[in-house]
């Protein structure tokens, strides 16, 4: 097993290196909401992700392990991830894969953006995916 570092990768090379990676791993100190992770998940990979990456819904779908920030977490988690049996890994993936057709494919956000511009026109009840700070 290996650990490559690529840096930013675009267009035909990203779709590739998705195609031809076995998983993901962000572990990040802070993100909105991470795109890398919806596409990894898109293609099926599992993902190795902090909570600060802000998608809870994948742990919760268990589409996502848990990896901390320091050296020695990163080290445990991908351990345990290249130790993983492929199976294990390919379900996680698939959840990834599930989540993002289910949650956070473009119709499903286009709908949400209609209801929520309707619901502010006037029209009908707060939507459940509007959040008031």
């Amino acid at each position: 097993a290996s650990v490559i570092f690529l840096g930013p990768q675009f267009g035909e090379a990203k779709a590739s290196c998705y195609r031809h990676c076995d998983a993901f791993v962000l572990p990040s100190f802070s993100e909105g909401l991470p795109m890398v992770v919806l596409e990894a998940w898109a293609y099926a990979k599992p993902v190795l992700m902090t909570p600060e990456c802000n998608l809870p819904e994948g742990f919760a779908a268990q589409a996502a392990l848990r990896v901390g920030t320091t050296v020695e977490d990163i080290k445990e988690e991908l351990e345990a991830l290249f130790a993983a049996p492929e199976v294990a890994l390919t379900e996680i993936g698939k959840r990834g894969r599930e989540l993002v057709e289910n949650r956070f494919a473009w119709k499903r956000i286009a709908a949400q953006v209609k209801i929520t511009y309707e619901w502010m026109l006037g029209g009908g009840s707060k939507p459940g995916c509007f959040f008031e700070g």
